[in-house]
């Protein structure tokens, strides 16, 4: 929660370990909707 409380204040900089960061990057929806985005683009790209 601190990370995105200072996203939403503003701040350019974070500093924190690794796998706080890379947890970040590991939620369901964000995997749902990059595999949703892919899809639509090969459909326009194929």
């Amino acid at each position: 929660m601190h990370i995105v409380q200072c996203a939403e204040l503003g701040a350019d900089v974070v500093t924190c370990p690794l796998n706080v960061i890379t947890a970040l990057l590991k939620h369901p929806l964000t995997d749902s909707g990059l595999e949703k985005f892919l899809a639509d683009y090969r459909k326009g790209n194929s």
